[in-house]
């Protein structure tokens, strides 16, 4: 017969035991305080060095707190080059637009309301990174005229505040503003973004992949992962040129929800106005949305507080543009100006089983929302036809991306979209005819717009100014990436970062 000792000596020892392999648990599961290493990312979360991505791009880390903390964060880590951004590449641009720094700071003003309204997480890390910045912003030759806030909201709306809208100004007795250089033809000229979504049985495998080629000018860009406090956030992967959340970069969520922005070709000041920037319900989408149909929802009609606040039943946007959302199971296209907006989804331009979409510059949905969130049988290619010189290249860049899936349906996987779609010079009619690319007398590619604009640069030269190609794997969350014209990577290996580890980890 065991004795009581012991009996209470092996429950003791058990107990021991059991504390032992809790803490081992507990201490594999448990993140350190150095969030700025990503193994540490999330509890019990795991991803190699080497899968963390986009080299040419700043790594800032893990920003984690409320959305002011990761402000302040973002602002800290990148506090020299912000006040570089500031002074040399963007408050210059916009100030001389007008007619005083005064008159500047009105329109500034206006844009505020809106954005209040709509995201004041957005508002918040803005204002946290101008704390973050302040140090150097103190600095900044635009610091005895601007507060270190309206130096970050302007740094962020420089899209929008670089070309306002000239009637609403002289509507509201705000005043003309000093330049009638119009901005959209000169940035068209510049862009060159395009891309395409495919999945199901168009694809070898089964699976879901969106290819996204940004050729705008190059600004310095940043990476970072944001992990916010608030329960309902989601955790968010995001590149951007410096200063900005999510400007001319690339961002996906822990949901499988991916952004893109493509530049729209479309002229008139009468089609702006002061709304939204572009960036501000993405980023707000990339933070809350569940799934790609919920950001087209908050992008098109606002979310419930803004129509609840405004009485509006559609988004005010500021500017024209073009938006590409999507995860592994919807895709959308979103055409807009300030006061309409058209969706486009596979299978609207004939894609067999809706299985594909292809998307550039260029308008292309046969209906439009007006103010009221009506369906109207305006088409939103209404407006591309106001810039015609862009309209025809534009539009073929898409039709190029679809003659691709049509004549490989069935085929396409990681390797043919990285080495053969993405590298294309040639480009497709809307009939199917074929172009071919031409060189001239010095081995320089004659400008025909193709989806790789690789035009006016000799085969093989790479200029400043090219940015990034991306291919995302949705099933895996796997990205495939180059920082450059996708034709200079031929012959190499793409980048890749696995984004798997942004999904909360479950226990």
């Amino acid at each position: 017969m065991i004795s009581k000792k012991i009996v209470l000596l092996l429950i003791t020892m058990i107990l021991c035991l059991s504390l032992i392999s809790l803490t081992i648990v507990t201490t594999a599961i448990e993140p350190t305080k150095d969030y700025s290493d990503p193994k540490n990312l999330l509890p019990g979360s795991y991803m190699s060095l080497d899968d963390y991505g986009f080299p040419w791009a700043k790594d800032l880390g893990i920003l984690r707190g409320s959305f002011y903390e990761m402000g302040v964060q973002f602002g800290e880590r990148d506090a020299v080059r912000i006040l570089e951004m500031v002074d040399h590449y963007v408050l210059p641009v916009i100030v001389k637009q007008f007619e005083s720094v005064e008159q500047c700071l009105v329109t500034l003003a206006r844009y505020r309301k809106c954005h209040e309204i709509f995201s004041p997480q957005w508002m918040d890390f803005v204002a946290g990174s101008a704390v973050g910045a302040a140090e150097e912003l103190k600095k900044s030759k635009y610091a005895k005229d601007f507060s270190l806030f309206d130096i970050m909201f302007a740094l962020n709306l420089e899209w929008a505040i670089r070309a306002p809208p000239r009637w609403r100004m002289e509507e509201l007795g705000i005043g003309s503003l000093s330049s009638d250089r119009s901005d959209e033809t000169e940035e068209l000229l510049m862009h060159a973004c395009n891309g395409m979504w495919v999945k199901g049985s168009a694809t070898k495998y089964g699976q879901t992949f969106t290819l996204f080629e940004n050729q705008m000018t190059l600004y310095p860009h940043y990476k970072c992962v944001m992990i916010p406090d608030d329960p309902k956030a989601n955790v968010v992967f995001v590149t951007g040129s410096v200063g900005r959340v999510f400007q001319n970069g690339y961002m996906i969520s822990d949901k499988g929800v991916e952004f893109h922005v493509l530049a729209a070709g479309v002229s008139g000041d009468e089609h702006k106005d002061f709304g939204l920037e572009t960036y501000v319900p993405l980023a707000h989408a990339a933070w809350f949305a569940k799934d790609a149909k919920e950001a087209v929802d908050w992008l098109t009609q606002g979310t419930p507080e803004y129509r609840e606040k405004t009485g509006r039943k559609s988004l005010l946007r500021a500017r024209p543009n073009i938006v590409s959302i999507t995860d592994q199971n919807e895709a959308y296209v979103v055409e807009f100006t300030a006061h309409r907006y058209g969706i486009r989804r596979p299978g609207d331009l004939g894609e067999k089983e809706n299985n594909y979409i292809a998307f550039s510059n260029n308008f292309f949905s046969d209906h439009s929302y007006d103010e009221n969130n009506v369906k109207t049988s305006l088409p939103m290619t209404e407006y591309t036809n106001s810039n015609p010189t862009n309209r025809a290249s534009s539009a073929e860049r898409s039709y190029t991306f679809m003659w691709l899936v049509k004549n490989n349906y069935g085929k396409i996987d990681k390797d043919m979209l990285m080495y053969e779609f993405a590298p294309t010079h040639c480009r497709y009619k809307e009939d199917g005819t074929k172009i071919e690319p031409e060189l001239n007398e010095d081995g320089y590619f004659v400008p025909i717009n193709a989806v790789c604009s690789h035009r006016g640069y000799k085969v093989g030269e790479l200029p400043s100014g090219s940015t990034r190609s991306v291919v995302h794997l949705h099933d895996t969350l796997d990205i495939w990436h180059i920082p450059a014209w996708p034709c200079l990577f031929k012959n190499e290996g793409w980048n890749r970062t696995s984004i798997y580890w942004l999904r909360p980890y479950v226990q």
